[in-house]
Order: structure tokens, then C-alpha cells, then sequence
């Protein structure tokens, strides 16, 4: 009997589709997104390999290197092949900005598929108006990141000038200590910047 309801509980499980279900971005720190990550870069895929039945890894040339990437030419990153668990559809070609760690990312990381353009030009031509804003943001902390030569203490505002996110990064940019995130109530941002 047992026997008879274990396979009853392993078929539905196998016939019931997984869903990816991902956190809205806007609704949280940028500085957030931007310290949860490991590796961040803009890069255009060359070659895609399939790993096994439920990953590939895509090879990126890198046009950017924002933060935490070795190498200067090529990266290769991982992803489920599966958009309903979360992977990335990823096609030769394509240019993307992407969050990864431990080169690994997925649908939830906050890539960014930016076809023939910047993450700039993405910002003022394609974004939804919508969310303009936050990627402008996004693209100013990505720059500011990007030139650090000293540690540096960052603060997130939002418009009523409450803090949402504060904390120290080094110069290789990752973060120093316990860093303060507060959900963010609206989508208007102001970034401020202290040394």
C-alpha cells in the first residue's frame, strides 16, 4: 500500500510544471542587485554548449567588465535550459548585460538582454517607460562601480530621502561589512556618492 501511494505521489509530482517566478527588481535597492552579484559585464555570445539534459553554458566576449571578471576577452557563464525553472534562453549573438555568480545566472539574476545597444542606450531608446528610471539608476551605480580606485561609501535614496540602501565597498568592488537595504517604495531614485 505504501508502495502504491509513493508512485502516486512521485507521478503527480513529475506531471505537475515547474513555474519560474522572480522578485520584481524595481522594488528593491540597485546597490542591492549590484552587491548580491559576484560577476558583473556586458558581453556578446559567441558559442552555446550543452552541458547535460538540464544546463548549457554560454561563452561571452566581453565588451565591459563592470565587476569581478578575470578574464578581458572571454567568459563562459551557466544557465538552466529551461525558462520555467529559471534558466535564460540565450542565442548566438545576442548582447547581454549579466549578473552572475560563481559564473552561473538565471532569469531572476537581473540580465539584461540589450540587442544591438548599451545598457545607455537600452536606458533612453528601449526600457519601458515604466522602468526607465531604475534603469538609469542601474546604469549610473554600474558606472560609478566601475571607476572606483578607493574604498568608497555608497548611499541609496529615495525621493522622500530616506535611505534604502547604505554601505562601504572596496575598491575591487565588492561590499565591506553589513550593508542597510529597505524595500523601495516608489521607482524614483536619487543616487548620492561619498568618499
Amino acid at each position: 500500500m505504501k508502495l502504491k501511494i509513493l508512485q502516486v505521489i512521485f507521478f503527480l509530482a513529475s506531471s505537475i510544471g515547474y513555474c519560474c517566478s522572480c522578485v520584481d527588481l524595481t522594488g528593491r535597492p540597485v546597490l542591492e542587485l549590484i552587491n548580491s552579484h559576484e560577476q558583473i559585464f556586458e558581453g556578446i555570445i559567441t558559442k552555446i554548449d550543452s552541458e547535460n539534459e538540464f544546463y548549457l553554458t554560454a561563452e561571452f566576449i566581453i565588451k565591459r567588465n563592470i565587476k569581478g571578471v578575470k578574464s578581458l576577452s572571454k567568459i563562459k557563464v551557466r544557465t538552466l535550459k529551461s525558462e520555467a525553472m529559471c534558466g535564460i534562453y540565450f542565442e548566438k549573438g545576442q548582447n547581454w548585460l549579466i549578473f552572475s555568480n560563481s559564473n552561473q545566472t538565471g532569469l531572476c539574476d537581473g540580465n539584461i538582454k540589450l540587442e544591438n545597444c548599451s545598457l545607455k542606450e537600452f536606458t533612453e531608446l528601449i526600457a519601458h517607460n515604466q522602468h526607465k528610471f531604475y534603469f538609469s539608476k542601474l546604469f549610473d551605480f554600474l558606472n560609478q562601480i566601475k571607476r572606483l580606485k578607493e574604498n568608497t561609501e555608497l548611499i541609496e535614496y529615495d525621493k522622500e530621502s530616506n535611505i534604502i540602501a547604505k554601505g562601504k565597498i572596496k575598491k575591487d568592488k565588492q561590499p565591506i561589512g553589513n550593508w542597510i537595504y529597505k524595500d523601495v517604495p516608489t521607482e524614483e531614485i536619487i543616487v548620492k556618492v561619498k568618499n
